[in-house]
């Protein structure tokens, strides 16, 4: 059966569909992308399309002239979590409000043509890497704070439907929320000495015993 990058069928659902009659099929040796069976990641939906609208909000954000150095879309998300990673320096310099700026970087996002797409986006400072899924929940479980740090859209913003909870959630037929969700504390937007340091042995040690 046809998946879709969600990684969830709904065989109850149907409806009347065009029906095309294929007489021929071209192929290219050695394929760039040599098949796609859509679902559960990872496979050509995630590393290739996704990566696409990495690339897509990167470049749009970095032409506004924010801070952004990294998009990346970490693919146990099923291509719907979008994170965006900070140069606090330029952001400290830039005097912003941690709320002003992540509508700045909503407003982008969400009003563009690859924004369509992108449901949920995670702000991470410079501290963390954006492709490593362990750091990206670390900063999302530690540093942001349940509604104060989720900033809202709702309205004229593109959405793409096929996210199961847009037709299967709740409230389906009102317009979809789209999320900046900031995984970083108020303080980040201060100040670069901030009062805190990682607590681990890659980060806590001194370079002797970390050798040794």
């Amino acid at each position: 059966p046809m998946g879709e990058y969600h990684g969830m069928i709904f065989p109850a659902k149907t409806k009347p569909q065009p029906v095309m009659t294929v007489n021929a099929i071209t192929y290219r040796s050695n394929p760039i992308a040599p098949i796609s069976v859509a679902g559960r990641a990872p496979d050509e939906t995630h590393t290739v399309w996704a990566l696409s609208i990495c690339a897509e909000i990167l470049d749009l954000l970095q032409q506004a002239d924010l801070p952004i150095t990294k998009a990346w879309c970490p693919y146990e998300s099923q291509a719907i979590w979008y994170v965006v990673q900070v140069d606090r320096k330029r952001l400290v310099d830039m005097k912003t409000t941690p709320e002003k700026f992540c509508r700045q970087v909503g407003e982008i996002v969400f009003s563009s043509k690859p924004g369509r797409f992108v449901p949920k986006i995670f702000v991470v400072g410079d501290n963390i890497d954006p492709i490593d899924l362990h750091e990206v929940v670390w900063a999302e479980a530690t540093k942001s704070q349940p509604q104060a740090s989720d900033f809202f859209f709702v309205g004229d913003y593109p959405t793409y439907d096929l996210v199961p909870y847009a037709t299967h959630g709740f409230n389906p037929r009102n317009p979809k929320a789209k999320v900046v969700r900031l995984c970083m504390l108020p303080e980040e937007f201060e100040t670069l000495d901030l009062p805190w340091i990682e607590a681990s042995f890659r980060a806590s040690y001194p370079e002797d015993v970390k050798k040794k």
